[in-house]
């Protein structure tokens, strides 16, 4: 081995590092992907962790983590997606900043609405439970289960928040335009469809 090759650690580490593809997104030169199915799975998945915490009367604890991890596996699907935040320096054509604005107003109302009906859920539950005696809950013991079933479905609201804007934005997103280099003489040769 000649003098030339050989590398400090912290030159062999900097060689790793770029291998992963951390530094080109820090640096957003990576291309955003469609993420169709991915946020998809994660509602999917936190809505049945919201359901199973609905259905047990005394949760266990694992439920929680089955409500949070959604969370955490959002903000990175939010990340990679169309929707990730952008750097304010770099200006976005027209197309692209409507189409932000349609997925975030999207997810918006869809968050908006399923926070009305599970209040108003929450309220007919509690009221039910001072009308009707609960076969195997004490009367008093319903409002402290509300109230678990309430950050339930707040974590719940927290993954459509976060996911809803990536998934809508990737069935929307338009194709993306390629710059066809022009050829030599300034004319061009359009392919007839079929």
């Amino acid at each position: 081995m000649t003098s030339n090759n050989r590398k400090s650690v912290l030159q062999r580490m900097d060689v790793l590092v770029g291998w992963t593809g951390i530094p080109r997104f820090a640096r957003q030169e990576t291309r955003m992907r469609r993420l169709k199915w991915t946020p998809v799975l994660l509602l999917l998945f936190a809505t049945a962790g919201l359901f199973l915490s609905l259905i047990a009367a005394f949760p266990p604890l694992w439920l929680s983590t089955l409500q949070t991890f959604p969370i955490s596996l959002g903000v990175l699907v939010a990340q990679l997606g169309p929707m990730r935040p952008k750097d304010p320096m770099l200006d976005s054509d027209e197309r692209e900043a409507s189409w932000r604005i349609r997925s975030n107003l999207f997810a918006y109302g869809a968050v908006a609405l399923v926070a009305w009906i599970g209040i108003l859920a929450a309220g007919i539950v509690v009221l039910w439970s001072d009308l009707v005696q609960h076969p195997v809950l004490p009367s008093n013991q319903i409002p402290g289960l509300v109230g678990y079933w309430l950050v339930a479905f707040a974590c719940y609201l927290m993954v459509l928040f976060i996911t809803l804007p990536t998934l809508h934005a990737s069935w929307t997103m338009p194709e993306p335009i390629e710059d066809e280099p022009e050829p030599e003489g300034g004319l061009r040769f359009v392919k007839p469809r079929r």
